[in-house]
């Protein structure tokens, strides 16, 4: 037997940011608690608005099924007497049960034979289990923030109004603080009844959406793109915003609108970012472009009920956008007043980190390792590089930014075009920050990567200093980002630079008690945040990131081009000879120090042809490693595999004799170098 089960927790409006996130944990709480207590169910459906988290369960088993619990007792040599009766130890085990002798077995349980008795737990009805279960879980939900609004101990996302909880056609009396679930749910705030009946749970959307709430998200945003898709086309135009914004719009209603309005087209003039940027964040709007790609003066935006009959919700958000616009075009005009240039000195009023001092005493660290970062890459120039990493930060003490804080970066390139400077210049400015996230792309223009690379590495270094280093729980600043984005900057533009080159003379720039140590931390972490890129970004195989991984280098780029090889290699049965023969050398002199080779001592003749193989190979294997021309480097080495398995078929290394034993032993010590150079292959896994 089975009933549908409804609850709806009645909030005040939940942050749309956040209100996926909550709902989903809920149902999955709900679907933990329910497995725990062995009720089945088939579908959990979720519902949620931004004044309502709803899940409706199908078919939910009325009653747990009865079930034996098996309790072991003493042994049976401790229970059973010379006699075979039964002592008081077994006569005890089975009153603490209560249960009989009769009632006792022994068992053999591969440890030795056992009393046992069966104890019979007869299954809870479900309108029993669901008034404790629901109130816990809706009690240690985990949430991004909790609030507490009464004199209950009950702190959720936002004040809790009402419960809502029906378990076939039957209210489940349950309370959650101070209040108490009833069959009724409420409808729409403004435009729906506050009291909505509910005879059973599968009339809980259609009675709402009769009273203007559509608690399905996924209904809801069909809804507002069906509408947009009919408008855009008679417009001829498309969203300037991104789909996650359209989204995030369907959770600020429960009943939506689309109000199409327009702003007065001297306002096309301002830079797009500024534009849509002022229309998504001042007014929660979608800026619209047309065919060509460019805005027009059109907007769209959302009521939370009926539609717009009056005119007077359009005319309120033309009221409002228009007087955002223009705040927006006066903080343009008036940071436009000045050059660019005119605001570094600004920046030493503006703190970057209280004990590494100000933005502009992190700009003076940025542009040194720029000027050392630049002379090691020869697309880059070094005084356009400079330019742009001087001018990347000139733009937080602007107007346009302090109101935006987003724009940062690409504002500054607006100025830094209007003042003049090079397309170099303003390309390293729009650029630096990228990437901000996994999905954003790395900085194209040499002088961006550049100076991206240095603010990026300056902010991990001065945090390492200070000791605000990244935990599993903790990263405050970003870290683990900003080290991601350089790994993926270095790899994708093909810097192939030795990051703790770079790191090291980065660390002479502080005159700090640490740095050294700093530094030395740095690279550690680094070498964990490369690994793990090259797992995540660029869907390297574990075994083949082991390999490549580790050693005192880090030039990620060769690092990336040493897994591609390997990778590659995987596929083939290539892959196993190589292993097998790195494998054959490296359990030899595991733990062995290289000495030199003195070929006069070999005495057999696998041992001389194998040297002279190697020998003669050795100069082209260095230089196609120095050409990083791994996969034919690779051949090189699979050349070998004929020689080296007649070496250790016919010479024992550990021979008797200490100076032809030392000997052999460095000979495999040379043997293992060119290998080590394309990775660690006795961490690949092959078949």
């Amino acid at each position: 037997m089975s009933e549908d089960l409804l609850f709806e927790l009645g909030t005040e409006e939940i942050p749309p940011a956040f209100l996926p996130e909550v709902a989903r944990n809920l149902r999955n709480d709900l679907r933990k608690g329910l497995e725990d207590e062995r009720l089945n169910f088939g579908e959990i459906e979720l519902f949620y608005t931004p004044r309502r988290l709803a899940i409706k369960v199908i078919d939910l088993q009325k009653r747990q099924e009865d079930r034996v619990e098996k309790h072991r007792g003493p042994s049976k040599e401790i229970g059973l007497d010379e006699n075979g009766d039964y002592t008081i130890a077994a006569e005890k085990f089975a009153e603490g049960n209560g249960a009989t002798e009769e009632d006792l077995y022994v068992e053999d349980t591969g440890e030795g034979t056992y009393f046992f008795v069966d104890e019979k737990i007869e299954g809870k009805g479900a309108r029993e289990l669901l008034p404790e279960m629901l109130s816990s879980i809706t009690k240690n939900l985990d949430q991004p923030e909790k609030m507490r609004w009464d004199d209950s101990s009950v702190r959720f996302i936002r004040p809790i109004r009402w419960i809502t909880c029906l378990l076939g056609s039957k209210k489940v009396d349950l309370a959650i603080g101070n209040v108490k679930a009833s069959d009724n749910t409420r409808g729409h705030r403004f435009h729906g009844n506050e009291i909505v009946n509910l005879d059973e749970p599968g009339r809980y959307e259609e009675k709402l959406e009769a009273n203007y709430v559509i608690p399905d998200p996924e209904s809801r945003l069909e809804k507002m793109e069906h509408k947009i898709s009919e408008i855009l086309s008679d417009l001829s135009a498309s969203m300037a915003s991104e789909e996650e914004f359209l989204e995030l719009l369907s959770n600020t209603v429960e009943y939506p609108t689309v109000v199409s309005g327009s702003f007065p087209d001297e306002f096309l003039n301002l830079p797009d970012e500024l534009l849509f940027k002022t229309l998504t964040e001042e007014a929660r709007l979608i800026p619209l472009v047309d065919s060509e790609g460019d805005p027009i003066s059109t907007f769209l935006g959302f009521r939370d009920g009926p539609s717009d009959e009056t005119g007077r919700v359009r005319r309120g958000y033309e009221s409002v956008i228009n007087a955002r616009l223009r705040d927006s075009k006066f903080f343009f005009d008036h940071d436009r007043e000045q050059s660019l240039e005119e605001y570094l000195d600004e920046l030493k009023m503006v703190t970057f980190q209280e004990e590494l001092g100000s933005i502009y005493d992190k700009v003076a660290r940025m542009r040194k390792i720029a000027e050392w970062f630049s002379s090691n890459l020869e697309e880059v120039d070094p005084e356009l590089a400079d330019r742009a990493t001087q001018l990347s930060k000139a733009d937080l003490v602007t107007e346009v930014v302090d109101e935006f804080p987003s724009l940062e970066g690409t504002i500054g390139a607006y100025y830094a075009e209007f003042s003049g400077e090079p397309e170099e210049v303003v390309q390293g400015i729009k650029q630096h920050y990228r990437p901000r996230n996994s999905r954003d792309e790395t900085p194209e223009h040499p002088t961006a990567f550049v100076a991206s690379i240095s603010d990026k590495l300056d902010t991990l270094l001065g945090s390492f200093l200070i000791g605000e280093k990244p935990t599993g729980t903790k990263d405050p600043y970003g870290l683990r980002r900003k080290a991601d984005g350089i790994v993926r900057t270095m790899i994708d533009r093909e810097i192939n630079v030795d990051a703790s080159d770079l790191l090291d003379y980065a660390g002479s720039l502080y005159e700090m008690e640490g740095a050294g140590e700093a530094v030395r931390s740095l690279k550690e972490y680094f070498q964990e945040r490369m690994e793990r890129v090259l797992e995540r970004i660029y869907d390297t195989p574990y075994d083949v990131v082991n390999a490549v991984g580790g050693g005192d280098g880090l030039n990620f780029y060769d690092s990336y081009l040493r897994a591609k090889t390997l990778e590659k290699f995987k596929e083939r049965q290539e892959m196993e000879d190589l292993v097998d023969l790195f494998t054959r050398i490296v359990n030899i002199t595991e733990g062995r120090e290289k000495g030199e080779v003195n070929p006069k001592v070999f005495q057999l003749s696998q041992e001389k042809v194998l040297w002279n193989k190697v020998t003669g190979k050795m100069n082209e294997i260095e230089k196609l490693a120095r050409e990083q021309s791994y996969e034919e480097m690779a051949r090189e080495l699979l050349n070998l595999k004929k020689p080296i398995d007649e070496y250790f078929d016919n010479v024992m290394v550990m021979a008797d004799d200490e100076e032809q034993q030392k000997n052999r032993i460095n000979f495999l010590l040379y043997l293992k170098e060119p290998f080590l150079q394309l990775g660690d292959l006795s961490r690949i896994v092959t078949e």
